[in-house]
């Protein structure tokens, strides 16, 4: 636990409050990912400072990678470590009274390359963990989407609301990933319907910070590994793209808000407006931070098949700030922390 990420967990935990799952057992899946990964932290850092009495499972399919990352947790009795996969039926001896759904495949290198298994693991996961929730009584499933539901927009529009529909070209391959997520928003809504099991979906927008992953494919983490190398950043296109980001502790919070307070079968965006940015100026911070230079090179093919298409894709979260959720670490404060924090791991 590095001391500059500790104490970002405890700024966050003290700018926002979600009392409302104290006392409760929550499951996470996907948790040894980078958004997973944070969650845990965070509810790890509750107990320990508020005293809040959350039990955590923790399910992943790498059993060894994940005893690894949170060896210190498990060493003290205070998580529990379970393998599943989101594709089979789940099976957990305690009792579960939320889950937050954060597993799937997400960066875009599996797009290209598993666009069945990225499309069907969102779709059948997703399915398999509500069909749980009904059985066992879960109080609430908070299923992790992507602000790529939103498609491209029309060019009238600032930024995206939770009610804003964009398009997506169905036959697309790169779509496995969007129709994966809007399927899986669907199947909540139609599950609290029809079975009354109360559900809640966040969107977030590129989220980035020290939990990445060594395999995350996404232009933010490899420009990170590149700074970390002490490379010059290797960018392969223009850099035009203009997004919303999210430093990860950020989005956590974000998610642990809405699982606490959120209504059921609502959409929430997860993004900082402090961060909205060109993918160009953001690679620009990433190598002036450790002296370095923006390359342009020109993409493979398969690397070309898995990006994303929108040129502009801004999240308006205010639906979620009016829950009380507070981000705190702009674009600037993110990436230098994501580098001084990795390069002591």
């Amino acid at each position: 636990m590095n001391n500059i990420y500790e104490t970002q967990l405890i700024e966050a935990i003290n700018n926002n409050e979600f009392k409302e799952l104290y006392n409760s057992t929550i499951l996470i899946t996907g948790a040894s990912g980078l958004i997973g990964r944070c969650i845990v932290d965070i509810l790890m850092k509750v107990n320990e400072t508020k005293s809040a009495n959350v039990k955590v499972i923790a399910s992943v399919r790498n059993l060894e990678n994940a005893k690894n990352i949170f060896k210190e947790y498990i060493s003290k009795g205070k998580l529990e470590l379970i393998k599943h996969d989101i594709m089979e039926q789940l099976s957990v001896s305690m009792k579960v009274d939320y889950i937050i759904h954060a597993a799937s495949n997400a960066h875009p290198m599996a797009f290209s390359t598993e666009p069945v298994n990225t499309l069907i693991g969102n779709v059948i996961g997703t399915k398999n963990l509500l069909e749980y929730g009904i059985k066992n009584n879960v109080k609430k499933l908070l299923y992790v989407s992507s602000g790529e539901i939103y498609g491209k927009d029309d060019g009238k529009i600032e930024a995206f609301t939770e009610e804003y529909r964009g398009y997506i070209d169905n036959l697309a391959f790169r779509s496995c990933y969007p129709i994966g997520k809007i399927s899986s928003e669907t199947m909540c809504a139609c599950y609290s319907k029809q079975y009354s099991i109360e559900t809640v979906i966040v969107r977030p927008c590129h989220i980035y910070g020290p939990t990445i992953t060594d395999k995350d494919s996404r232009v933010m983490a490899q420009f990170i590994r590149n700074a970390l190398n002490n490379e010059d950043i290797i960018m392969k296109s223009e850099g035009k793209q203009y997004r919303s980001y999210c430093y990860v502790v950020d989005c956590a919070t974000g998610i642990l808000t809405a699982l606490a307070k959120g209504k059921n079968a609502n959409a929430y965006n997860i993004a900082n407006k402090d961060s909205n940015i060109t993918i160009k100026l953001m690679a620009e911070l990433i190598a002036n931070s450790v002296g370095r230079k923006v390359i342009l090179n020109i993409p493979s093919e398969i690397e070309r098949q898995g990006y994303n298409v929108v040129e502009k894709s801004i999240l308006d979260a205010t639906k979620l700030e009016d829950l009380g959720w507070k981000p705190l670490y702009n674009m600037k404060k993110g990436i230098k922390s994501t580098i001084e924090i990795l390069k002591t791991r």
